[in-house]
């Protein structure tokens, strides 16, 4: 007979009667785990995209400014021409 305490139950386990206790726990930390890690990639993932869209947003804000600034040097050549 084997009594062990588990520290996760708060109680103490007789591993005659319930030899697989702790694989148990032990299978519930894995899975535990598993769910952590797939959710860590799952926002690493979202804030790459995040980070993508930001820089594809200032490139279309540049192109704009810089599209604006030929435009208003394009008028101004003009003017000082006439």
């Amino acid at each position: 007979m084997s009594i062990l305490y588990c520290e996760i139950c708060d109680k103490y386990i007789d591993t005659d009667l319930e030899a697989e206790h702790f694989d148990e726990h032990e299978e519930e930390k894995r899975q535990e785990e598993l769910e952590a890690q797939g959710q860590a990639e799952a926002e690493a993932e979202q804030e790459a995209k995040e980070q993508e869209q930001d820089e594809m947003e200032q490139e279309q804000d540049d192109q704009a400014q810089y599209e604006a600034d030929m435009s208003a040097q394009a008028e101004a050549e003009a003017e000082a021409q006439q």
